[in-house]
C-alpha cells in the first residue's frame, strides 16, 4: 500500500499571503487552506508563480505534483480564480472552494480557459458558493468534463435549468452528488441527472423540498449501484419512495429519510429484506414510523450499525427488544434497558452523550450483563453514585470504563468500585467535579491492572492521589494516602486540568516503586502550579516518554525544557508547549536537537520564540509531520 500523501495544512491561521506561499512552495503535493481568513487572491497569485517556476523545474519539483488544493472558507474571490487559473497544475485532481461567497459566475467561467486544462481535476467542491448561478454550473461542467464528485451544498441559485445542463454534457461519470440546500431544484433537473449518472454511489437531496416520489422511480430505474442517499427534510416524499429504493437500490448502505412526514410503516416494511447492506439508518422526526415498522426493518438488516430515531414518538420497547438481538451497541436511544435484557452476552455498551438515562440502566446491567468489558456513561449527567455501586455488584469483568461528565458522581461511588473491578485496565473521570483525592486514590490502590487513567477537569483532586499512584515517602500531610499502587504495565497517565497539583504531588512519582517502566505518555497539561522543578523531577521519574503535554504550564520556563532536553529529550515524539508563554529560543532549540525523532510539536502561543526555532527544526526534525505556530509573533520565512 502506497504511503499516505503529506498535506500542507493551515487552518484559521492569520498569516501574510508572502507566509502562506511561501510555505506551500516548498512543501507537499496536497495542500489545504482550511478557515484560512488571511488566504487571498494574492495568494493564489503567488501559487500561480510558484506553479509557473515549478513546471520550468519539471518533474523534481514537488509543486510541480500538486493533486489536490483546497482553499476553504477564505477571502478568494473571482480574481483569485482568475489568477489561479493561470497556474500549470497538470495533476491536480481535487479542488475545493467551498465557502468562498465572493465567488461568483464570473470566476467560474475564467477556469474554462485554464492552461493547461487539468484534465484529471474529479473532485470539484462550490459548496456554500452561494453567489453562483445555472450559467457558473454550465460552466464548471465545461471546464472540468470529468468530474466524478461535485459538492453544490447550499448553491440556491442553481435550478432546474442547471441541473439539466449538467445532465446533458457531464454527468455521466458522476459517483457522488451533493445539493444539499439547493431548494430551488425539482424533479425535473434532479430526474434529469439521474438517468444521464448511471454510476451514481451518493446522492445528497437534504432540504430540496421540491422533489416527490418521482426521483425515487428514478434511482429505481437507473442507479443500481447507489449506496448513500439523503433525503431529510424532502417533505413530498412518501412510503411509494422506500418501496421503490427495495425494488431498484440493493446495495444501499447508509440511508436518511428524517423529516419525511407522510412516512409509514408501510414504506419501512418495503425495504424489510430488500436492503441488507443497510448499515446506516436515519429517521429522524417521523411521527408516522411506529414498533411494527421499524422493528421489521431492523430484523431484517443484519449489518445495521447505527440508528437515529429521535422524534419518532411512537417507537418503544419493541423496536429496542428487536435491537438487542440484531445491533447490541446503541447510542443516542431512550428506553435502552429493554435492549440490555435482550442483550444478555453484551461485552460493550456505549451511552455516550444519552442525557436521559437514570441509575436503572446500571442496575439493568448488573442484572443481565455478567460478561459486560467495555462501558462509555460520558455525559450521562443524570447519573449518581448508585451506577457505579451496581456495576460493582454484577460486572466484575470490567476493563474499561468511563464515567467522565458525571455531575453527581462522588467518593462514595468511586469507593463501591475499590476492590470489585480488578479487572480494570481504562478509566476516565473527564470534568467529575465531586470526585475528590479520597475516592480516587482508594481506586487506584484497588486497581492493580490500570494502564490508563484520565482525569482531566477534576478540581478537587491534587497531590494525594499522586501519592497514591507513587511512593510512601511522603510528609505526614499525605499519610491517609501512602498506600502504594503497583502498575507495573501503567502506559499512559493524564491529570490535566488537575489545577491543585503542585510540584510536590509530582516528586512523589521519582520513587514509585514498582516503577512504571512502560509509561510513555504524560498529560500535565493545565495543571499550573507546576514549575521547572517538577518538569525535571517527570523527567526523571519516567526516562521513556515518547509523548509530553505541558499546555498552560506557564510556570514552565527555559531552565525546565533545557532540563528536559539534557536528561530525557532523547526518545520524544510528540511535545505540547501550548501556552507555556515563558520558554523562548534557547530551550526550545534545546529540546529539538536532543528530540531529533519529533513527529508531532505544539507551539501554540509560545509568543517569545522566533526563526530560530525553524532554523532548528530544518536541521534536526526530518520527521516531523505536524507543527502548530499559531500565535507565534515571527514569519515562517526559515521553513522556506
Amino acid at each position: 500500500m502506497a504511503a499516505e500523501r503529506p498535506v500542507a495544512s493551515l487552518r484559521g491561521r492569520q498569516v501574510s499571503d508572502d507566509d502562506v506561499a511561501g510555505l506551500l512552495g516548498k512543501y507537499p503535493d496536497k495542500v489545504a487552506l482550511v478557515n484560512t481568513l488571511a488566504v487571498t487572491d494574492t495568494s493564489l497569485a503567488t501559487v500561480a508563480r510558484l506553479a509557473r517556476e515549478a513546471a520550468m523545474e519539471g518533474d523534481g519539483s514537488t509543486f510541480w505534483k500538486l493533486h489536490s488544493l483546497h482553499v476553504e472558507g477564505s477571502k478568494v474571490s473571482d480574481v483569485g480564480l482568475n489568477l489561479l487559473a493561470r497556474a500549470p497544475l497538470p495533476v491536480l485532481s481535487e479542488l475545493s472552494i467551498a465557502w468562498a461567497s465572493r465567488v461568483t459566475d464570473k470566476g467560474i467561467s475564467s477556469l474554462v480557459s485554464w492552461e493547461p486544462k487539468p484534465d484529471k481535476l474529479t473532485s470539484l467542491s462550490l459548496a456554500g458558493c452561494t453567489k453562483i448561478t445555472d450559467a457558473g454550473l454550465i460552466d464548471v461542467v465545461d471546464a472540468f468534463p470529468n468530474l466524478t464528485a461535485l459538492d453544490l451544498t447550499a448553491c440556491r441559485n442553481i435550478t432546474d435549468s442547471g441541473l439539466s445542463a449538467l445532465a446533458a454534457r457531464g454527468a455521466v461519470r458522476l459517483r457522488r452528488l451533493v445539493l444539499r440546500g439547493c431548494a430551488s431544484v425539482s424533479d425535473e433537473g434532479v430526474c434529469n441527472v439521474i438517468r444521464a449518472a448511471g454510476s451514481l454511489t451518493k446522492l445528497d437531496l437534504h432540504g430540496c423540498r421540491k422533489i416527490s416520489d418521482a426521483v425515487a422511480t428514478a434511482l429505481k430505474s437507473y442507479t443500481p449501484r447507489l449506496g448513500e442517499l439523503v433525503l431529510d427534510g424532502c417533505v413530498r416524499l412518501t412510503d411509494a419512495t422506500p418501496a421503490a429504493l427495495a425494488a431498484g437500490c440493493p446495495r444501499l448502505t447508509a440511508l436518511d429519510l428524517s423529516g419525511l412526514r407522510h412516512l409509514t410503516d408501510a414504506g419501512l416494511a418495503s425495504l424489510a429484506g430488500k436492503t441488507k447492506a443497510l448499515a446506516q439508518l436515519s429517521l429522524r422526526w417521523c411521527p408516522g414510523v411506529t414498533d411494527d415498522g421499524l422493528s421489521a426493518l431492523v430484523r431484517a438488516s443484519p449489518k445495521l450499525t447505527s440508528l437515529h430515531i429521535p422524534g419518532c414518538t411512537r417507537v418503544g420497547d419493541a423496536t429496542l427488544c428487536a435491537l438487542g438481538s440484531a445491533a447490541p451497541r446503541l447510542q443516542h436511544l431512550d428506553g435502552v434497558c429493554n435492549v440490555i435484557r435482550a442483550a444478555g452476552s453484551l461485552t460493550k455498551l456505549d451511552l455516550h452523550g444519552c442525557r436521559k438515562i437514570s441509575d436503572a440502566v446500571a442496575t439493568a446491567l448488573k442484572s443481565y450483563t455478567p460478561r459486560l468489558g467495555e462501558l462509555v456513561l460520558d455525559g450521562c449527567v443524570r447519573l449518581t453514585d448508585a451506577t457505579p455501586a451496581a456495576l460493582a455488584a454484577g460486572c466484575p469483568r470490567l476493563t474499561a470504563l468511563d464515567l467522565s461528565g458525571l455531575r453527581h458522581l462522588t467518593d462514595a461511588g468511586l469507593a463501591s468500585l475499590a476492590g470489585k473491578t480488578k479487572a480494570l485496565a481504562q478509566l476516565s473521570l473527564r470534568w467529575c467535579a465531586g470526585v475528590t483525592d479520597d475516592g480516587l486514590s482508594a481506586l487506584v490502590r484497588a486497581s492493580p491492572k490500570l494502564t490508563s487513567l484520565h482525569i482531566p477537569g477534576c478540581t478537587r483532586v491534587g497531590d494525594a492521589t499522586l501519592c497514591a499512584l507513587g511512593s510512601a515517602a511522603i510528609k505526614e500531610f499525605y499519610r491517609l494516602f501512602l498506600a502504594r499502587a503497583p502498575l507495573p504495565v501503567l502506559s499512559e497517565l493524564s491529570i490535566a486540568w488537575a489545577s491543585r497539583v503542585t510540584d510536590k504531588g509530582i516528586s512523589s512519582l521519582v520513587s514509585w516503586e514498582p516503577k512504571p517502566d512502560k509509561l510513555t505518555s504524560l498529560s500535565l497539561a493545565g495543571c499550573t502550579k507546576i514549575t521547572d522543578a517538577g518538569l525535571i523531577d517527570v523527567v526523571d521519574a519516567f526516562p521513556n516518554l515518547t509523548a509530553l503535554d505541558l499546555t498552560a504550564c506557564r510556570n514552565i520556563t527555559d531552565s525546565g525544557l533545557s532540563a528536559l532536553a539534557a536528561r530525557g529529550a532523547v526518545r520524544l515524539r510528540r511535545l505540547v508547549l501550548r501556552g507555556c508563554a515563558s520558554v523562548s529560543d534557547e530551550s526550545v532549540c534545546n529540546v529539538i536537537r536532543a528530540a531529533g525523532s519529533l513527529t508531532k510539536l505544539d507551539l501554540h502561543g509560545c509568543r517569545k520564540i522566533s526563526d530560530a526555532v525553524a532554523t532548528a527544526l530544518k536541521s534536526y526534525t526530518p520527521r516531523l509531520g505536524e507543527l502548530v505556530l499559531d500565535g507565534c509573533r515571527w514569519r515562517l520565512t526559515a521553513l522556506d
